[in-house]
């Protein structure tokens, strides 16, 4: 990879979430990372209706959820449209490199590799799954290097990944907006148009950058109590075995 001191690293944060922040600054410390918060769009704040408003400045037709969780549903779209905004940023900005990480990250090991010149995105961190019917249309390809290139699975959970090259940024945004069907969730619109047609990368099997699922998430809503935190440290140790 270039040089760290060749990317802008962002970190997206609610203005609200004082314990993301304390959370991400001792990592960060003890590892000697630069990086910038980034204020996304809280539209916790703004409910429903206010959120959906906004969303239909960047699409025409509703968000499309399988839950009918307003609540999910209004994390959801402002995850979406915090990615958006960094996104625009960074054109707007004229940045070439970027690094975009969620503030719920967990980062095992700064220190990897370069990436693959023909990668669109490079997925630092998140869950593989295995497609049902065989490969995406990239077909199978051959890594020797700690950065897989994903082909018969997709990549969820990736809250932190890699952009080089402005074209590329512009290309991921307009991805992004420019789709056919209704916005989903971030992930799902990574998958379905970014993942299956074009060359992404996973870091070391989504390893080295986890999610922190103790932390709270107006997206998934995950509680902090004994039996959730149990649960999900005996999946962490099936997904990341």
């Amino acid at each position: 990879m270039n040089n760290l001191n060749n990317f802008n690293v962002f970190v997206i944060n609610l203005r609200r979430r004082d314990e993301r922040r304390e959370f991400f600054n001792k990592q960060a410390e003890s590892i000697g990372l630069n990086y910038q918060y980034f204020e996304g769009y809280d539209s916790a704040l703004d409910g429903f209706d206010k959120a959906s408003e906004i969303l239909s400045e960047y699409y025409n037709k509703p968000f499309y959820s399988i839950s009918k969780d307003t609540k999910k549903i209004v994390g959801r779209i402002g995850c979406l449209i915090s990615h958006l905004k960094l996104l625009k940023y960074a054109i707007d900005n004229d940045l070439s490199n970027i690094i975009i990480m969620e503030d719920d990250v967990i980062i095992k090991e700064l220190d990897f590799s370069v990436t693959q010149e023909d990668s669109l995105i490079s997925y630092l961190g998140g869950k593989k799954e295995l497609y049902a019917h065989g490969l995406n249309h990239n077909g199978y390809r051959e890594s020797t290097t700690p950065w897989d290139v994903i082909n018969n699975y997709k990549v969820w959970e990736a809250g932190s990944y890699i952009i080089e090259g402005k074209n590329k940024i512009k290309l991921v945004y307009n991805l992004l907006l420019n789709i056919k069907t209704r916005p989903r969730v971030l992930d799902g619109m990574m998958i379905k148009y970014i993942q299956k047609y074009h060359v992404c990368y996973l870091l070391d099997n989504g390893k080295k950058f986890k999610q922190n699922r103790k932390l709270e998430s107006d997206v998934t809503f995950i509680k902090k109590d004994t039996e959730i935190e149990a649960a999900t440290n005996e999946m962490e140790k099936i997904i990341y075995k």
